[in-house]
């Protein structure tokens, strides 16, 4: 019984036996049968997908005659499709990174994304197999014909787009989305200088490297463009900047670009706070903790599955958590109630100007704010360019809930609207089912009578 190989294999046996398995449901590691096969999942996937919005893209990666062609896997799910269409702040704001190591030949993959009330969405997801300029162009150019007709909240182009200082993929995002401002994230930017300063090489004291450093802060903090020319007049004039020429010269090039990097340019409605591309970090980290589970895509067959069936599972979660009041805590503390209940509801009335509300501070007696529901900012939160803030605030969620409105900056806690948005890009028009399963009882009940007057008179 023992040596019968039958009932009691050796590990050689059932090696051999995964990998015929293997071979016929995920395909080799590599070479053109591999491209074969990955181009006709491609087209089952678009065959299956495409009335819902999912769509993919697959050129072969060729070195012939000394002519490459590059890499590219584009795609674009029907929940990236739905993240387009409902959600506002995808025409606003966008963030774009890249990494590998997720499958053998590490090829970069980008992630587009954007912010919500649920954390970062995904916008679409691009494979290739380098990072140039010309690549990446060709890359988003096939990604973008795979966005739906009313891409980027039917704007057809992202406002803003926050990457890291990469000038190949600040060229090439350039040539594919014209009219979109592209932003240096204020994080790694400053991480940037201070490495810089921290080279040993550049020889720049110990005792200095923390003044130089408060320098630069105050030119990416500054409020308005005359302080910012103001604070580099007296960055270049510092003594100890002009002991370092090296350093000097450095933030020079900086200088250059400065409407890349310097808050007082952006338009702080479109940021609504965010400066850095966190969300960007997210989702990779998303794609190699949960996703990937820290262990490399077998081939590219397998890593495309992985795109279109357990990354979207995870935000498709993510987003019924919210629809159906079962929020990630994280996720919570941000977005949810933000001390809405400190605001009594006496303190806040509508203007006589449309969508415009008036909110009197609960701390101060003389201060009221404005709120503007059009593009839902608030005066309590003034930009550094003076002008109110797209952040999300307690007194927003306070008129929110008192007027029963959806607010893209806030987890619609209260809101059958908000909460049915939710469920719809999450599910689809075909599953996301009646909007009254997604209304409170109050809610539900307050709507009844509502109609009832209506029918009366």
């Amino acid at each position: 019984m023992i040596a019968d190989r039958n009932c009691n294999p050796k590990v050689s046996d059932v090696y051999n036996l995964f990998n015929k398995w293997r071979k016929c449901n995920i395909g080799v590691r590599t070479g053109k049968y591999l491209f074969a096969e990955l181009e006709k999942c491609v087209a089952v996937y678009n065959e299956e997908y495409n009335d819902i919005g999912g769509k993919a893209f697959i050129q072969r990666y060729s070195d012939c005659n000394g002519k490459e062609e590059p890499l590219i896997l584009a795609v674009c799910t029907p929940l990236m499709s739905r993240v387009h269409r409902h959600i506002l702040q995808s025409k606003e704001l966008v963030f774009i990174d890249a990494s590998s190591s997720f499958e053998d030949f590490n090829n970069p993959m980008f992630v587009v994304s954007t912010s919500s009330a649920a954390g970062g969405l995904p916008l679409g997801i691009v494979v290739t197999s380098a990072e140039s300029a010309t690549v990446i162009h060709q890359g988003m150019t096939k990604l973008s014909q795979m966005f739906p007709e009313d891409a980027f909240y039917g704007s057809g182009s992202p406002k803003k787009i926050i990457i890291d200082d990469s000038m190949a993929e600040r060229d090439g995002l350039r040539k594919t989305w014209h009219t979109a401002d592209i932003l240096l994230c204020t994080f790694h930017f400053l991480q940037n200088i201070w490495r810089w300063l921290l080279n040993v090489k550049h020889g720049i004291d110990c005792d200095e490297r923390q003044i130089l450093m408060n320098l630069v802060r105050k030119l990416v903090y500054a409020k308005t463009e005359a302080e910012l020319i103001t604070e580099y007049s007296h960055f270049e004039n510092h003594p100890f900047v002009k002991n370092y020429n090296n350093f000097n010269s450095y933030i020079a090039n900086y200088w250059v670009r400065r409407k890349e990097w310097a808050l007082c340019f952006r338009d702080a409605v479109y940021m609504r706070g965010i400066n850095t591309n966190n969300y960007a970090e997210s989702g990779i980290r998303i794609l190699k903790d949960i996703v990937f589970k820290r262990v490399k895509a077998y081939n590219l067959i397998q890593l495309f599955n992985f795109i279109t069936i357990t990354f979207d599972m995870y935000y498709k979660r993510r987003l019924l958590a919210i629809a159906y009041n079962r929020m990630n805590r994280h996720i919570a503390l941000r977005y949810k109630g933000l001390g809405a209940l400190e605001v009594p509801g006496n303190n806040i009335k509508e203007s006589t100007t449309k969508n415009i509300y008036l909110v009197k501070s609960t701390h101060y007696k003389d201060r009221v704010y404005e709120i503007n529901t059009t593009v839902w900012t608030c005066t309590c939160s003034i930009s550094l360019t003076g002008y109110p803030s797209g952040e999300p605030c307690k007194h927003q969620h306070a008129v929110a809930n008192k007027f029963n409105l959806v607010a893209p900056n806030l987890i619609p806690y209260f809101n059958g609207d908000g909460r049915f948005l939710y469920a719809l890009v999450a599910l689809g028009v075909e599953q996301v089912g009646d909007k009254s399963f997604y209304m409170g009882m109050n809610e539900e009940f307050h709507r009844q009578s509502e109609d009832n007057i209506t029918h009366t008179d």
